[in-house]
């Protein structure tokens, strides 16, 4: 079907494939499609699409002719052009998740660049002459973003909802800064690695969870990855280079039951996706950010491999023998590519332990839950591991941060954020 030239004339560049197809695409009742067919077929919102429908009609200056107005061999080349779209289509879609697509393409558009923020002021500082050079490294794991935890369904062992959440990152991030700057005098941090190890979100795989978590999925992912992006931005101005790396967990994944392909197709990946937009404007930061289940990386001279924990199976507790030896199978297989691994990170487990110095297994930002006390029997509290690796040495100290605790050091976030909404206040710090 040609189409006259005097239509692209009137519309934007940016319209004409838009409108190429919306002219030559017809449903089976013979019309053009609408705002929500139209929408679906090109990955964008109804609202957007109705204003492009909009402007294509008043270019044609007509309603939707019926499709039998259209000469027979129109039509067949016609359905043929909509065979070969809807094949490449389908084609993409086999080769990637369409939710963590449209999502990531979405955010791009939505979100914009934090800037980069400059170092605060800590008075009282004390300065050292000679400063013993190591590379700083935090652990974030089972935020479990969007749940709630009851104080009384815990007896007061611990509350928890998104708002807490927020205010544990602030404390975290501010314990770490407050830490590694004003009480470990003697050493310098030129390199900070944080590493994600997974459940950033409580995710859509427990009924329960969905009913009585304060988030839609949705939202539990832009908030996360907004307080995220705030309080690294805030904390990298102190470090020459940070790199973050990120794993996946399984309260992230996108079925019920769990899947050993396409372990990225999950709302983690998602989240460390919009971490890269958001810092983009950070020269000093890099991502890593596998498709893999694990991670193997370089710190100051040691293989760190890090991963979430989920594949090994727990009773009650935390499953020594089964870390063990899954730890020794899977050393035997990196060997096999001559990776010979140093330190090793872990979460999943909720319970902050090391076994031995080099096996790191971290706690959780949520705490003890109502599942962790009734099915676990167990009252970890929030613990996050923070530690330093020297170049001759290997690890040469580890904090346990407790972000339930106030810090003396906050990282501020925009008091919009807490607001946990995605209408217009949600809007505008995204896009400043």
């Amino acid at each position: 079907m040609e189409i006259p030239k005097k239509y692209l004339e009137q519309l934007p560049p940016e319209l004409h494939e838009y409108f190429k197809l919306w002219y030559k695409t017809f449903n089976e009742r013979g019309e053009r499609l609408g705002r929500y067919d139209f929408a679906e077929l090109v990955g964008k919102s109804p609202n957007t699409v109705r204003r492009w429908i909009k402007k294509f009609k008043t270019v044609i200056g007509q309603a939707d002719k019926p499709h039998d107005q259209i000469q027979h061999e129109q039509n067949i080349k016609l359905l043929q052009d909509q065979i070969q779209y809807w094949k490449r289509k389908y084609s993409k879609l086999l080769r990637r998740s369409s939710f963590e697509y449209a999502f990531i393409e979405a955010a791009k558009h939505l979100m914009q660049a934090l800037p980069q923020s400059k170092p605060a002021q800590i008075t009282g500082l004390p300065t050292t002459k000679k400063r013993v050079r190591e590379n700083l490294t935090l652990i974030i794991s089972d935020l479990h973003a969007g749940e709630v935890v009851s104080s009384a369904e815990t007896y007061g062992f611990n509350e928890y909802n998104s708002q807490i959440m927020l205010n544990r990152l602030s404390n975290l991030f501010g314990k770490m800064l407050d830490i590694s700057q004003s009480k470990l005098i003697g050493y310098q941090f030129d390199i900070l690695h944080i590493d994600l190890l997974g459940d950033m979100v409580s995710g859509v795989i427990h009924d329960e969870l969905i009913a009585t978590g304060d988030l839609s999925i949705v939202e539990a992912i832009l908030v996360t990855a907004v307080g995220l992006a705030y309080c690294i931005s805030a904390v990298a101005p102190y470090f020459r280079k940070v790199h973050i790396h990120g794993v996946t967990g399984n309260h992230g994944r996108l079925t019920k039951q769990k899947q050993y392909k396409q372990a990225y197709a999950n709302y983690d990946y998602l989240i460390y996706q919009l971490l890269k937009i958001l810092l983009a404007k950070h020269d000093n930061i890099q991502f890593t950010f596998p498709k893999s289940w694990f991670l193997v990386y370089e710190n100051n001279g040691y293989r760190v491999c890090m991963f979430h924990g989920d594949s090994i199976r727990t009773w009650a507790g935390v499953p020594w023998y089964g870390i063990q030896r899954a730890i020794a199978k899977l050393s035997k297989i990196l060997a096999k590519k001559g990776l010979i691994i140093d330190i090793w990170e872990m979460g999943h487990f909720h319970q902050d332990a090391n076994i031995p110095d080099d096996v790191l297994i971290n706690g959780s930002i949520i705490g003890p839950s109502e599942y962790a006390m009734k099915a676990m029997h167990s009252i970890s509290p929030a613990m996050q591991k923070m530690y330093g690796v020297h170049k001759d040495v290997g690890i040469t100290f580890m904090y346990r941060l407790r972000p339930d605790k106030e810090s003396k050091l906050k990282i501020k976030l925009p008091q919009e954020l807490y607001n946990l909404t995605l209408d217009k206040d949600m809007l505008e710090i995204l896009m400043k």
